[in-house]
This record gives C-alpha cells, sequence and structure tokens, in this order.
C-alpha cells in the first residue's frame, strides 16, 4: 500500500487517535486507519523488525502495569471491607462514602 496522509488531531469523533491514509495499491482504493504497521522509505526490513518488537514490549509492559493497578485497587478495597462491619464493606464495595444515612462523608484531598 501507499501512505498517502497523516492526520494527528482527527478531531472529536476520534479522540486521541492518529490516522493515517492508505491506498491499496493492488485495487486502488483509500482507507483511513489508525494503526498500522510501516515500513518507511530507507528503512531497512531487520530496523523495522527491531522497531515492531519494541513496540510490542512496550505493550506488553504497559498492558502488565495496568493489571498490576487493576489488582492492587481490588484488593486494597478487599481488605478494607474485611476489616469493618458488612453494612461499611457494602458500602466501600458500591463506591459510596463509608458514613451511615445522614452522616456527612469526609473528603481527603
Amino acid at each position: 500500500c501507499t501512505l498517502l496522509n497523516y492526520q494527528s488531531d482527527p478531531g472529536p469523533e476520534v479522540v486521541g487517535r492518529n490516522r493515517f491514509l492508505i491506498r491499496w495499491d493492488h485495487h486502488d482504493s483509500e482507507k483511513w486507519v489508525t494503526r498500522f504497521n510501516l515500513l518507511f522509505d530507507g528503512e531497512s526490513e531487520p530496523a523495522f523488525m527491531a522497531r515492531m518488537d519494541a513496540a510490542r514490549t512496550l505493550r506488553a509492559a504497559i498492558e502488565a502495569d495496568a493489571r498490576l493497578v487493576s489488582y492492587a485497587e481490588h484488593e486494597v478495597v478487599e481488605r478494607v471491607a474485611n476489616a469493618v462491619p458488612a453494612e461499611t464493606a457494602a458500602r466501600v464495595r458500591s463506591g459510596l462514602p463509608a458514613g451511615g444515612a445522614g452522616e456527612a462523608a469526609t473528603v481527603c484531598t
């Protein structure tokens, strides 16, 4: 395929995503894509493969970090829930303030 255009801010309908306009060489159709494996002019195939491997490694590390954060957040809620009365635990799990009905919740910032 041939890269025709690049758009770094496609607007509110595609927030936070860069886009590439490509044309498939074998049937001349065009398409906007948000992720594409591009071998740049002057880039060797081994350099391309190294760049792709580095991207995969970084993606795996970010995904592992996200899983760890999710697990840690879950563990904190469960440990708090196990250390307090059942009614308070239910409120913590639901995201409500731990105080009972009519009690003011303290917000720490």
